[in-house]
């Protein structure tokens, strides 16, 4: 619900509406129910399924269905319907771009509360260290900045030059420029909510800058206030 966009729910919702009036769509559409139902039914027992990663496959059978009963006898309205939403679909990809593995649909508030509700691949793989390499060029070159990043990939590789950050400084920053993942954030909005711990940057803290949707960036004065 959250990660697939409107238009796409849109485009499966007039669908279910064509397969309830057409019988030969019905039929056409249950050769691939069978491995949407079935990859589904797998995943249930995939305990270390993080994401809509592991069942984006299924997406392609559900369009596939919504293309099938699109194609039988509709409404001018509906017809009309589905050519707006396929183009919307395309609109959404285009605006998301290049930051889609963050996308998070605009009835949840679009990719900027993503760490707020989701974790792990469904927001961040550690792909902006590029983008953090050039807001660190254009924005504070001789500056030390402190990262504590998801992924495995050296940041020096991208261009980032950076010290790895102190865990102690989770709870109690020190003065000065901090890059944090939102795979950290997210976990660390989590710990506080679970284990009281006083770690909720999300909430206590006002970033100054993103890189992407999925690197943070904040700045702590000598105050000590962010």
């Amino acid at each position: 619900m959250i990660k697939t966009p409107v238009s796409v729910w849109l485009l499966l919702a007039l669908a279910s509406v064509s397969l309830v009036r057409a019988e030969s769509a019905r039929r056409a559409a249950t050769v691939c129910a069978i491995p949407i139902l079935l990859l589904l039914f797998v995943s249930f027992f995939d305990i270390t399924s993080p994401g809509i990663r592991r069942i984006l496959i299924v997406v392609p059978f559900l369009l596939i269905v919504a293309g099938l009963a699109l194609a039988r006898e509709v409404g001018r309205w509906t017809r009309s319907l589905a050519w707006g939403a396929a183009l919307a679909s395309v609109v959404a990809v285009q605006l998301i771009y290049p930051h889609h593995l963050s996308y998070v649909n605009p009835l949840f508030g679009g990719p900027e509360v993503g760490p707020y509700m989701l974790d792990e691949s469904n927001i961040d793989w550690g792909q902006d260290l590029p983008a953090l390499a050039r807001w660190q060029q254009n924005n504070a070159p001789d500056e030390v900045l402190s990262i504590y990043y998801f992924g495995s990939a050296d940041p020096t590789a991208y261009g980032v030059h950076a010290l790895q950050l102190d865990v102690s400084e989770i709870e109690h920053p020190q003065p000065g420029l901090k890059a944090i993942s939102a795979h950290f954030l997210a976990g660390l909005h989590k710990q506080e909510a679970l284990r009281g711990w006083d770690s909720d940057w999300l909430s206590k803290y006002e970033p100054i800058a993103k890189a992407g949707y999925s690197i943070f960036i904040y700045r702590f004065p000598e105050s000590g206030d962010p």
